[in-house]
């Protein structure tokens, strides 16, 4: 079932930092590179620089320690170690590691926020109210 993590809580799935997903032969943007325009691709991204415009991508994308992205996101999976300024629309999850600055919506079926992230926005998960809660409503 879909869960909605908050601030402080244990990860849902793994260990702290083991999110991201071995890159292999993904796509990297290299620290020292900017991108300006919209992405879109089948694959999944690595960004370790600076990106500014849209990113759609029916892979999974990795925003790196260091990294500076100001867009508007869709993809699979998405965790971001860096800054984030834009809204993130997730069909898996999103996960906010330790240090990790973000401003935006955030729309996923799990959402993880690690001690240590910032985090200024909206969050929209699905989530199973506690048996007492449910109670109250009816």
């Amino acid at each position: 079932m879909p869960t909605c993590v908050g601030v402080g809580s244990p990860p849902v799935m793994a260990q702290p930092n083991n999110y991201m997903k071995p890159v292999g032969s993904d796509t990297r943007f290299g620290a020292v590179t900017r991108v300006r325009g919209r992405i879109d691709g089948d694959g999944n991204l690595v960004v370790e620089g600076a990106v500014e415009g849209n990113i759609s991508l029916r892979g999974d994308l990795q925003l790196a320690v260091g990294s500076e992205v100001t867009a508007d996101i869709e993809a699979q999976d998405v965790d971001i170690e860096g800054t984030l300024d834009g809204d993130v629309s997730a069909s898996g999850q999103v996960h906010l590691g330790p240090g990790s600055r973000v401003r935006g919506a955030l729309r996923a079926s799990a959402i993880i926020i690690d001690d240590g992230a910032r985090f200024a926005g909206r969050l929209e998960c699905d989530f199973d109210m506690p048996a007492e809660l449910e109670e109250r409503r009816r």
